[in-house]
C-alpha cells in the first residue's frame, strides 16, 4: 500500500516537471520570436527605409519620330538627323531654380534663354521634360554629366533633329517646325506631345501636323537615389508620324528658281 502511494507521488512529481519544462519552452519560443520580429522591425528598420529611397521609380517619355516629308519623285525634303538634347523635369528636381542657375553656367545659356526656359516651366505639367538645350556637343555633354548628383531633374536625351535639304527653295511651302510655346499649349492635348519639344509653325509642317507628329511612347525605370537608372521594368514604343508625299517636283522647282534670278 505504502509502495503504490510513494509510485503514486513519484509519478505526480515526474508529471509537473514535464509540465514545468514545457511551459519553459513555450515560453522560450515565444521570447525568442518577439524578440526576432522586434529586431526586424527596429533594427532594420533603417536598411529598408534605405532601399525604399534608394530605390524608385521612374517614367521616361520617348517621344515619337516625326514624319518625314517627299517631293513627288521621293526626293526628301523635310527630315530628322540623330542628336543629343538636355531637359529638365520639374517634378524630379529638388530645387528647379538651382538646377537652372548650375545649367546656365556649364551650357552658357543667355539671360533670353534662361526667361524661355522658365517660362516654359510655368505654363508646363511639373512632370514633363522641358528642353533645355539642344545639339550638345561631347564637351556639353561630359560637363552635364560631371553634375548629375546636383542636377535630379535633368538628363541628357538623344533626339531627332528636323532638317530641310533644299533650304529656302521649299521653305514657302514645306514651312518649319519650332519650340513649343504657352501658344501651342492652349491648342495641343498635352498627352499627345509629352516629351515632345517642337510643333509644326508654318506650312505643310503646321497644316498635317496631326499626322506628321505620331504618339509617345514611354519607359518605366528603376532609379537610384542618384537618378541613375538600375533596371528597365517596362517599355511602350512610340508611334512614328506617316511620310507625306508632295505632288511638287523639287527639281522643277529649282528650275523656276533659277528663271526668275
Amino acid at each position: 500500500m505504502l509502495e503504490r502511494l510513494h509510485d503514486h507521488g513519484r509519478a505526480r512529481r515526474l508529471f509537473r516537471r514535464r509540465i514545468l519544462f514545457a511551459a519553459a519552452l513555450s515560453l522560450l519560443v515565444v521570447f525568442t520570436l518577439a524578440g526576432r520580429a522586434a529586431w526586424l522591425t527596429i533594427a532594420q528598420h533603417e536598411y529598408y527605409q534605405a532601399k525604399a529611397e534608394n530605390n524608385r521609380t521612374r517614367v521616361v517619355v520617348l517621344p515619337p519620330e516625326r514624319g518625314r516629308i517627299f517631293d513627288v519623285n521621293g526626293e526628301v525634303v523635310a527630315d530628322n538627323v540623330a542628336t543629343y538634347q538636355v531637359q529638365i523635369t520639374p517634378e524630379q528636381s529638388r530645387d528647379v531654380e538651382a538646377e537652372i542657375d548650375l545649367l546656365s553656367k556649364v551650357l552658357d545659356l543667355g539671360p533670353r534663354s534662361i526667361e524661355a526656359l522658365k517660362e516654359r516651366i510655368r505654363v508646363g505639367r511639373r512632370f514633363d521634360p522641358v528642353l533645355v538645350k539642344t545639339g550638345l556637343d561631347e564637351v556639353e555633354r561630359a560637363r552635364v554629366a560631371r553634375l548629375k548628383p546636383w542636377l535630379r531633374g535633368t538628363e541628357i536625351v538623344s533626339s531627332l533633329k528636323r532638317v530641310y535639304p533644299y533650304g529656302e527653295l521649299m521653305a514657302h511651302v514645306v514651312g518649319y517646325v519650332g519650340r513649343i510655346n504657352a501658344e501651342d499649349v492652349k491648342r495641343i492635348d498635352p498627352d499627345a506631345y509629352r516629351g515632345t519639344q517642337y510643333i509644326g509653325k508654318t506650312g505643310i509642317e503646321r497644316q498635317y501636323e496631326d499626322r506628321l507628329h505620331g504618339e509617345p511612347g514611354y519607359r518605366v525605370v528603376e532609379v537610384d537615389a542618384l537618378g541613375r537608372e538600375v533596371e528597365v521594368l517596362e517599355t511602350v514604343r512610340p508611334v512614328p508620324g506617316k511620310d507625306i508625299a508632295l505632288t511638287i517636283d523639287i527639281g522643277l522647282q529649282g528650275v523656276a528658281a533659277a528663271a526668275l534670278g
